[in-house]
């Protein structure tokens, strides 16, 4: 008789042959559906305390109430993909050590150009939460995790040349130490040398060309930060960090990391 009388009350019912089997009971709260994952996740957990403390007081008949909201999806769903970033950058480590090590058939120097990847990683995650300030939300997450492997590529180019410079006394070598001096400064010492040659080797054959994917991908990137959404905006500036971390740590400290103590093939 209350829903015949009632009409507009009938959505909030479930029905089942002429039975009501379920009723709903909508609540407006005084949030922002777009606040951050963190705050979203404590709302629904105050939620949850008190949808099951109804429970226990109500009778056997309906003590099977549950809550649900366009919110919680979001914000479970951005948390688990948070969660889970710390087990995909260790996939991704792990994948790009192995190409490095296939690459340049050498255990302890793919272990150097992993650490100056993780530094570039770590680097680029200070910027996002220290010096921006950015909740560390879905995109943060997914652009840190979409560029893992252009991180991981400047360090393999400098690698991958350090593990195949010439011999010492073939032609390009003399003639590449005798333009600058270099050697006149380096310390008579034969690990050391070869060391130094090495890095001079693949700094030299590789660095322009590293130079130049840098400023190419930062050009690119500049675009996005004059775009209206937020989303092109971080995903510019994730670009240019990343570009300019990975260059600077590819042609200044996994060098010196090199020098001091790389592998000598």
């Amino acid at each position: 008789r209350f829903l015949s009388a009632m009409p507009d009350y009938n959505q909030m019912f479930l029905k089942e042959n002429g039975k009501v089997r379920a009723a709903r009971q909508d609540f407006d709260l005084t949030i922002s559906n777009y606040i951050d994952t963190g705050k979203a996740m404590i709302t629904m957990g105050a939620w949850n305390s008190y949808v099951a403390s109804k429970n226990q007081e109500a009778s056997i008949r309906a003590n099977t109430a549950w809550h649900t909201s366009k919110l919680w999806v979001r914000a479970e769903a951005q948390n688990g993909i948070i969660s889970s970033t710390a087990m995909i950058i260790v996939i991704s480590v792990a994948i790009g050590f192995a190409t490095l090590a296939g690459m340049t058939r050498d255990i302890l120097l793919s272990l150097h150009a992993m650490v100056a990847s993780l530094l570039v990683v770590l680097a680029l995650l200070f910027f996002m939460v220290a010096v921006m300030h950015w909740p560390l939300g879905a995109i943060e997450v997914v652009a840190l995790i979409v560029f893992l492997g252009y991180v991981f590529t400047f360090n393999l180019h400098i690698a991958h040349a350090y593990t195949h410079a010439p011999p010492a006394s073939g032609k390009k070598g003399r003639r590449r130490s005798s333009k600058s001096g270099f050697w006149d400064t380096v310390p008579k010492d034969y690990g050391l040398q070869e060391r130094f040659r090495r890095v001079d080797y693949a700094l030299t054959a590789m660095g322009r060309s590293l130079l130049g994917s840098a400023m190419t991908s930062i050009g690119c990137a500049v675009f996005l930060l004059f775009c209206t959404l937020q989303f092109f905006v971080k995903f510019g500036i994730v670009i240019v960090l990343v570009s300019a971390l990975s260059f600077v740590y590819s042609v200044l400290f996994l060098p010196v990391l090199l020098i001091l103590w790389g592998p000598i093939p």
